[in-house]
């Protein structure tokens, strides 16, 4: 039948048309999972950086620990001769004690320091007994000797006096070198 009014005719929706609304839903599926694929990736390395920088913690305390034993061993060790050094008396005073008191024609040929008894021996050689005599005198005029002995009195064959003389020091307490 031949219609009298005609029907409008539905235009047809081009392809693009048809197509644009699945393409979007595509794309937008396609960033989700991207989305989703990369977050996991990030994830991932920050637990891998995090494994990471644990061992290397691991491995720098394990250093760190070797080194402090080293260390707290030659602390030790320094301490231990620190106090060997502190309680041990100056001996090296005596020497300039001496070095003060000798008189200019009498030589010492050796030096014996008991320290515990506090003790002093001279072995020497002076000129003549007069010389033997003023260092004798000089050694008693000072403060801090307690006492002075003379013994084994002889004479050489050059016509030197040999002689050892003994001098008692002070307690630990007194300085030597003052005067």
């Amino acid at each position: 039948m031949v219609q009298v009014i005609p029907r409008k005719v539905a235009p047809q929706k081009s392809l693009v048309k048809k197509m644009l609304p699945w393409f979007s839903l595509l794309l937008i599926a396609i960033m989700l999972i991207l989305y989703f694929a990369f977050n996991f990736q990030i994830k991932r390395a920050e637990t891998s950086l995090e494994e990471v920088k644990n061992e290397l913690e691991r491995t720098r305390t394990e250093e760190q620990t070797e080194l402090q034993k080293t260390v707290l061993g030659f602390q030790k060790r320094i301490d231990d001769v620190a106090v060997l050094l502190k309680d041990r008396e100056k001996v090296s005073d005596i020497l300039t004690f001496l070095e003060t008191y000798v008189h200019p024609k009498v030589y010492f040929n050796s030096m014996t320091l008991d320290i515990e008894n506090r003790l002093l021996n001279l072995q020497g050689v002076s000129e003549d007994f007069t010389s033997l005599g003023q260092q004798i005198f000089a050694f008693q005029q000072d403060p801090f000797i307690k006492e002075v002995k003379l013994s084994n009195v002889a004479l050489s064959g050059e016509g030197e006096v040999k002689f050892v003389i003994g001098l008692s020091l002070p307690d630990k307490n007194t300085d030597i070198t003052k005067q």
